[in-house]
């Protein structure tokens, strides 16, 4: 009968212990969750309440925020680059121009001093003067031209330089 007493008070321990943590732990959960609802609101701690679902769905979004800014990066290399190039090809037009008057002058000039010396022959002495002043004008604008070249030569290094960068920079962006 003791035994039995004892078993029936031991029982009696265990249902009363049963029932205490049964109660204990539904507390426990209400508090939790009541704590969960506000921390929830707060955007300090949201990512604690995410599913694996949200937190995948949450790390795509900065994925994809920042593949956009870096084609919106590279949309604005390569509206440079594509205005860099415009520059490069109207300079090498202009270079090309200038050339090409170089070679029309020095053609010109060779026609005039063909000319003057048969002329020479023929007139006086107040002729050739004026075929040397022509000559000194002659003079006078190749040089001009000559500088002009020179100055877009040297725009044109700086071009090169710049179209030199935006690769480098293009290729830093693939990588």
């Amino acid at each position: 009968m003791i035994e039995e007493d004892e078993r029936q008070q031991l029982d009696k321990e265990k249902m009363l212990n049963l029932e205490q943590f049964s109660h204990r732990s539904a507390s426990e959960l209400n508090l939790s969750e009541s704590i969960r609802s506000r921390l929830k609101d707060d955007p300090r701690y949201s990512h604690i309440h995410l599913t694996d679902e949200q937190q995948k769905e949450k790390q795509l979004e900065s994925k994809m925020e920042q593949i956009r800014k870096d084609n919106e990066m590279k949309e604005t290399l390569l509206l440079q680059c594509t205005l860099y190039i415009d520059k490069w090809n109207d300079l090498q037009n202009r270079v090309e121009s200038i050339k090409d008057k170089v070679k029309q002058k020095e053609k010109e000039k060779k026609k005039t001093e063909k000319d003057s010396k048969k002329l020479k022959d023929n007139k006086s002495q107040s002729s050739s003067d004026k075929d040397s002043q022509t000559q000194k004008e002659e003079e006078i604008e190749k040089q001009k031209l000559l500088s002009e070249v020179d100055a877009l030569n040297e725009i044109l290094k700086q071009l090169q330089e710049e179209d030199k960068l935006i690769k480098d920079g293009f290729a830093a962006l693939k990588l």
